[in-house]
């Protein structure tokens, strides 16, 4: 410790060249390369949704591949097509930017008859503990334990549903809020 409080901080003043090599700047690729065409361009919001995606290193661009995939009628039916949503689930999983939270999202938006969004408050209300989140990695036992807890959440969420004639379309907004003022005094881990 004592040696950080010696050592200065470095500026611009130590450095003995300004050279600047675009192709090290690796930051949201993609997007910045987009952005960096869009300033003769007139803003809007969805250019504002960008931006902030940009800084949070939030973005998450999907193929057209996996976008077809989010259109297949296997997602719009009444009944989860649990092989498949499991694949896709592991899918976009996958795609920098997207975790359990966002990917549930995705889904959720895409059909709110099947699918609910994956949230610490509504997990915990549902099952009375903490969602176990391993710590990320790129590894197919991560991305299989995800599908498997958010399947095993939907599962949940739906019995619950029938079993006390909640709308399942937003029991997880339902949730989210009950946990909100109902535990109050026990603050998400994330």
């Amino acid at each position: 410790m004592d040696e950080q409080k010696n050592e200065k901080i470095r500026t611009f003043a130590d450095m003995a060249n300004f050279d600047y090599d675009p192709s090290k700047y690796q930051y949201q690729q993609r997007l910045t390369q987009r952005l960096d065409e869009v300033h003769n361009l007139d803003f809007d919001q969805s250019m504002i949704n960008e931006i902030v995606l940009w800084k949070v290193n939030r973005y998450a661009h999907l193929d057209d591949e996996l976008l077809s995939e989010l259109n297949d009628s296997r997602l719009k039916g009444e009944e989860v097509d649990v092989s498949y949503t499991r694949e896709l689930l592991f899918k976009l999983l996958k795609v920098d930017g997207i975790r359990l939270a966002m990917a549930s999202s995705i889904l959720r938006f895409r059909n709110p008859r099947l699918y609910q969004i994956f949230d610490q408050r509504a997990y915990r209300f549902a099952f009375g503990e903490e969602a176990k989140q391993p710590t990320y990695t790129k590894s197919e036992k991560y991305f299989i334990s995800q599908v498997d807890l958010y399947m095993d959440y939907l599962e949940r969420l739906r019995a619950i549903s029938e079993q006390f004639e909640i709308v399942f379309e937003t029991i997880d907004r339902l949730f989210y809020l009950r946990d909100i003022e109902m535990n109050q005094n026990f603050p998400i881990k994330y």
